[in-house]
């Protein structure tokens, strides 16, 4: 799942919940058994993820490579380029092990830590 958002003039009124549970009945009903929540490291977030029935797994790096803040990352981040392609952005997943090296290279990594239901046939969801 990539993101539940609500506006925060409309938050803690039940929407981000009632979001979450349509994806799952979506989810469900393509007969997925789990569904995991890829999100910043972010105190509330991960509390309303929580208080949802996730759990924290594998933290991990985002790594965004982005022609817009340095012209030279996106080249950097894939290696190679295609014949009269030109890469502007990349979203990577790193192991936290390389966030020093990355820092180097990247204006923008973010650790974070992927919250995972059980399964979405628990009685938790």
């Amino acid at each position: 799942m990539d993101t539940v958002a609500v506006h925060p003039d409309h938050q803690h009124q039940g929407l981000g919940r009632a979001l979450l549970t349509e994806a799952q009945a979506r989810a469900r009903a393509l007969g997925m058994v789990t569904l995991d929540a890829w999100t910043r490291d972010l105190p509330g977030t991960l509390r309303w993820y929580r208080a949802m029935g996730f759990i924290e797994s594998d933290h991990y790096l985002h790594v965004y490579a982005n022609y817009y803040t340095e012209p030279g990352e996106p080249d950097r981040a894939i290696g190679s380029r295609r014949r009269r392609l030109k890469p502007m952005a990349a979203l990577l997943h790193a192991r936290l092990d390389e966030e020093q090296q990355l820092r180097s290279e990247f204006a923008r990594i973010h650790v974070l830590p992927p919250v995972r239901a059980n399964t979405l046939n628990s009685g938790l969801l």
